[in-house]
C-alpha cells in the first residue's frame, strides 16, 4: 500500500494462534491532516480452524482484560456499578460504543465475573466470519451454536449483512441459543449517537440490557488520572521508575483532540484514547 485511502484501512492476519488487525484513519487537528495507525494483538489458546470462530478460557480472559488500559487503570470509572449488576444475572447483553471504547474488554469482564466463568468464552467476530466459518455456524454438526451453559461473545454485530443478520436472529430463537448461554452482542455506534436498525431490531427481540460505552474523549477530564495510575501500576509490574508526564504531556491528555496511549513500559498498544 503506497498511501492511505481517504476511507481508512483495515489488514487483519493471523500468525501462529495470534489475530494481528493493522486499522489506519486520517485525523485532522488544528487544520493538520495525520494518518494515524492502529496495531492490535490478540492471542487465542484455542481456535477451531475456522475464520472468526475463536475460544478462550477465564485465565485468558483475564490475561487480556488485566494487560489493557482499563484493567491497568481502573477506566470502568463510573461503568463500573451498572456492569457490576450484569455478574450473577443471565440477561443477554448489548454493549454499544464507537471503536476503541473497550467492547471487547468489557464483555470479558462481564464473563470474568459471571456465574459461567468456569466454561468457554466463545468469539464470534462478524467482522472476520467467512462463507465457510457462517455456513459451519448454522448447520455444522460441531457448530458451537449446539453447546449450552458457555457465554458467546457476538462481536461486530453491525458488520453482518441483513440476510446473515436475518438468518442469525431465526437461528437463536429456533434453538433457544439465549435461553441456553450467556449472549454478548457488540455493535459500533457512529459518531452522531445512533445505531442500525437491524441493531435495534437484536436489542428488542432479546431484551437485550444494554450499555452504552462512552468513549475516553467524552472522559477527557479522567484522563491524566487515569494516564497516572496506568503508569504506577506499570512500575509496580515492570520494576519502572517513571514519575509521570511532562506538563506539555499533561496538557495534550486535556486537549480537546485527546490522544494516544501507547506503553513505552511493556512496548505493547493499550488503545485508542480519543
Amino acid at each position: 500500500m503506497d498511501e492511505l485511502p481517504e476511507e481508512g484501512y483495515t489488514k487483519i492476519n493471523t500468525v501462529k494462534n495470534t489475530l494481528y488487525t493493522i486499522r489506519g484513519e486520517w485525523l485532522e487537528i488544528s487544520g493538520a491532516r495525520y494518518a494515524l495507525f492502529r496495531l492490535e494483538e490478540e492471542k487465542m489458546a484455542v481456535t477451531t480452524n475456522r475464520c472468526g470462530i475463536f475460544y478462550s478460557t477465564k485465565k485468558q480472559a483475564e490475561t487480556y482484560y488485566y494487560n489493557s488500559f482499563y484493567g491497568a487503570s481502573g477506566a470502568l470509572g463510573a461503568m463500573g456499578g451498572e456492569i457490576e449488576k450484569l455478574f450473577n444475572t443471565s440477561d443477554t447483553v448489548m454493549l454499544i460504543g464507537e471503536e476503541g471504547s473497550g467492547k471487547d474488554l468489557i464483555a470479558r469482564y462481564i464473563y470474568m465475573h459471571s456465574l459461567l466463568c468456569h466454561n468457554t468464552f466463545i468469539t464470534i467476530d462478524c467482522e472476520l466470519v467467512n462463507d465457510k466459518s457462517w455456513a459451519f455456524l448454522m448447520n455444522g454438526s460441531g457448530s458451537p451454536f449446539i453447546e449450552s451453559n458457555q457465554t458467546f461473545y457476538i462481536r461486530n454485530l453491525d458488520k453482518l449483512s441483513e440476510a446473515r443478520c436475518r438468518q442469525l436472529l431465526s437461528v437463536f430463537l429456533d434453538r433457544s441459543l439465549h435461553k441456553r448461554n450467556r449472549i454478548i452482542f457488540s455493535a459500533m455506534r457512529e459518531k452522531e449517537g445512533r445505531v442500525s436498525d437491524r441493531i435495534v431490531r437484536f436489542i428488542n427481540q432479546f431484551s437485550c440490557y444494554t450499555v452504552q460505552l462512552p468513549s475516553l474523549r467524552e472522559r477527557r477530564e479522567e484522563i491524566p488520572v487515569l494516564a497516572s495510575l496506568y503508569i504506577g501500576r506499570k512500575n509496580g509490574e515492570l520494576a519502572k521508575q517513571i514519575i509521570g508526564f511532562e506538563p506539555a504531556g499533561r496538557n495534550c491528555c486535556s486537549s480537546t483532540h485527546g490522544l494516544i496511549i501507547t506503553s513505552s513500559l511493556s512496548g505493547s498498544w493499550m488503545g485508542w484514547l480519543l
